[in-house]
């Protein structure tokens, strides 16, 4: 993702390389989506067909080759019927939360159905919940708790700090690749000391030298 895309993390996945059993780097799949615009534009971004979205309450008809990608809101019976009936070996079952309820304020807290007269609002674990159990599968949850999306950020970004025992030594715990500024704490004789055990995967004398990488590259 260009680092001034705004975008949500979540579709990125689709692309990604995966030796999970719910690999789809090979494939193009048509998307069946339930939740809301935002994960709609996402989709378009990333160039999947879907269909489905905020609810219609209509029935539609869907193609064989099938992604289940689960968010939030709209409790539709129809959707859920149209989904259990078109399942199959080869679909995707895709959450992105499995949060049960929402807090709209301190006497509010709700599961499920959206009543747009009462302004309810579900969480997406109530849809993923109902769909679990139509379907009798586990979801692939790409969003909180799951350690998805960070996996996917240690493998597309880099942890930056000027020390060696708190910035670079988190980064690496965290499964990042690690860059050092020698602006800060550590300089350059403390980085190359043999007593020195932590080494970063990169490290350059000052953060403003990113600037002139950048040019280099136009």
């Amino acid at each position: 993702m260009d680092s001034d895309e705004a975008g949500i993390v979540d579709y990125e996945f689709i692309d990604n390389d995966s030796d999970d059993s719910n690999d789809v780097s090979s494939h193009r799949y048509q998307v069946y989506v339930i939740g809301e615009e935002g994960i709609l534009k996402e989709l378009e971004l990333a160039g999947y067909q879907y269909i489905g979205g905020p609810c219609t309450c209509y029935m539609y008809c869907i193609w064989s080759s099938l992604v289940a990608v689960v968010i939030n809101q709209c409790l539709c019976d129809g959707k859920y019927v149209t989904l259990c009936v078109s399942e199959n070996p080869g679909s995707l079952f895709i959450a992105t939360n499995c949060d049960a309820v929402t807090r709209l304020k301190d006497a509010q807290e709700w599961a499920a159905t959206i009543i747009y007269t009462q302004l309810q609002v579900d969480r997406g674990g109530s849809m993923v919940g109902a769909i679990r159990g139509c379907i009798q599968r586990e979801p692939l949850v790409v969003g909180k708790p799951s350690t998805f999306m960070m996996d996917y950020l240690a493998n597309e970004f880099a942890w930056l700090g000027y020390r060696l025992d708190t910035d670079i030594l988190f980064g690496q715990n965290g499964g990042y690749k690690t860059f050092l500024v020698l602006s800060g704490v550590t300089t350059l004789s403390v980085l190359q000391s043999p007593n020195n055990s932590i080494q970063p995967d990169f490290y350059t004398n000052k953060i403003s030298d990113f600037l002139s990488l950048k040019a280099a590259t136009v």
